[in-house]
């Protein structure tokens, strides 16, 4: 799941679930402009838990929130959050940095992925 790097002030945030290759990093959008409220509250615990049993509740959180949007064909494996900032000649560099993972796949999926949106750009 991509998601949009913009929020609204009530956490309002939209993304759409891709389906990557992590050989050659061709993505196909599977759905797009779902809206949710709750990833951007727990995506902002995970590097806010105190212990880590506080870590696995907001594991077991997102998990289950993922379980909605999934279905027989499509499980979700990772959250990534699109990102755009300005390089030295104001010019706009936008990547996406994967913000959580499932345990499942490990290294097989890239931390950021650079030059990417995922055709994610939504302006909340």
């Amino acid at each position: 799941m991509v998601l949009s790097e913009r929020s609204n002030k009530y956490y309002e945030t939209f993304g759409d679930i891709v389906s990557v290759c992590t050989e050659c990093e061709e993505f196909t959008t599977v759905k797009r402009c779902i809206p949710n409220t709750r990833f951007e509250i727990l995506l902002s615990g995970l590097g806010a838990a105190a212990d880590d049993y506080e870590l696995e509740i907001i594991e077991k959180d997102i998990f289950d929130l993922l379980v909605e949007y999934q279905n027989d064909e499509n499980t979700i494996h990772a959250i990534g959050k699109v990102k755009t900032t300005l390089d030295g000649h104001d010019e706009e560099w936008v990547s996406t940095k994967i913000i959580w993972k499932n345990k499942f796949v490990g290294n097989s999926l890239r931390d950021e992925f650079d030059d990417q949106d995922f055709d994610v750009g939504y302006d909340n």
